[in-house]
């Protein structure tokens, strides 16, 4: 050990002779070898620069601090496998002994959702299989039909259109004839709009003819037809008070609070609940001409939205 600690003290100092070297030489010098990019300074240094003795301070700065050493590598010791004596002595619980039991794969959700997953595609192959076999018996069906006698083959019709003679089938000359003059100038007719207009309309009655009847005691078809509420239903019967209640004369339904019978009524409450007095119309208000027309109203002449707004209303 103390032959080790010395060889690297002494290259420790070697370390530093040399990091003082480098920085005791002037800056103009330069100290690395000689290569292309190389060019000698020929002016000679001066004599201090050569004479030159480093401090103490220069000295201290230029040793290397023990931080930037890389230390060696040593390989871990791996310690030996020690049991401590109250394990040993351990009882391990129902609960620890369950738990400590391998799991059955089978039972995992990982298995269940991957059993699902194969049991889908399966499904998803015999539907298509079953597809593909019933499109195949269609083709087979359709193709085992004997065939009939071809349709005889149309030669199509030579024509004349804007100065070219070509070559039209029959289902496609009426485009190419010429069109009358009215067709020509208004276009063809639409065929939907004119089997639209062709339709005879329903005559609906202006009037209708309605049945005075006494509302009071007739009752409208739909309101037969309404639905009887629960809670309607329960509200409308009386409520049944118990035989005690109805044998005790001195049964009293409901209590009056102590403070209400002795409230006094405040000035104000008073004036507010006296009705509000109202002045009576006068005998002499009425015109002797109340019912006499101006002349405007004779002359005047009724538009066609006022007399349909006039006509009674057609309820069912």
């Amino acid at each position: 050990m103390a032959a080790k600690k010395s060889r690297k003290k002494d290259i420790l100092d070697c370390v530093r002779n040399v990091r003082l070297a480098i920085l005791a030489r002037p800056k103009n010098l330069f100290y690395f070898p000689k290569g292309p990019y190389y060019q000698e300074i020929r002016t000679r240094p001066p004599k201090e620069c050569l004479t030159y003795i480093a401090t103490e301070r220069i000295k201290y700065l230029a040793k290397p601090l023990a931080s930037k050493y890389t230390p060696k590598y040593v390989k871990p010791r791996i310690p030996k496998h020690h049991v401590k004596l109250s394990s040993l002595y351990f009882i391990p619980t129902p609960r620890l002994i369950t738990l400590a039991k391998p799991k059955d794969p089978k039972s995992s959700p990982k298995y269940q959702r991957m059993k699902l997953e194969a049991e889908k595609r399966a499904h998803a192959e015999k539907r298509k299989a079953a597809e593909l076999a019933k499109f195949r018996a269609n083709w087979l069906q359709l193709r085992a039909i004997p065939r009939g006698k071809p349709p005889h083959h149309k030669h199509p019709v030579q024509v004349v259109y804007r100065g070219r003679k070509i070559f039209v089938k029959e289902e496609e000359l009426a485009n190419y004839l010429p069109k009358p003059l009215w067709v020509q100038k208004h276009g063809e007719p639409n065929m939907d709009t004119l089997n639209k207009l062709a339709v005879p309309r329903q005559r609906t009655e202006k009037y209708r003819l309605i049945i005075p009847r006494d509302r009071y005691f007739q009752i409208r078809n739909r309101n037969l037809k309404a639905v009887l509420p629960k809670r309607i239903a329960e509200i409308c019967h009386p409520k049944v008070l118990p035989e005690e209640a109805l044998l005790d004369l001195q049964f009293q339904p409901f209590t009056v609070p102590k403070a209400a019978l002795k409230y006094e009524i405040t000035p104000r409450m008073e004036e507010l609940a006296m009705p509000r007095e109202r002045a009576e119309a006068a005998e002499d208000d009425v015109a002797d001409d109340a019912f006499t027309v101006p002349k405007r109203a004779l002359n005047a002449i009724c538009t066609k939205r006022t007399a349909e707004l006039a006509k009674p209303v057609i309820r069912e």
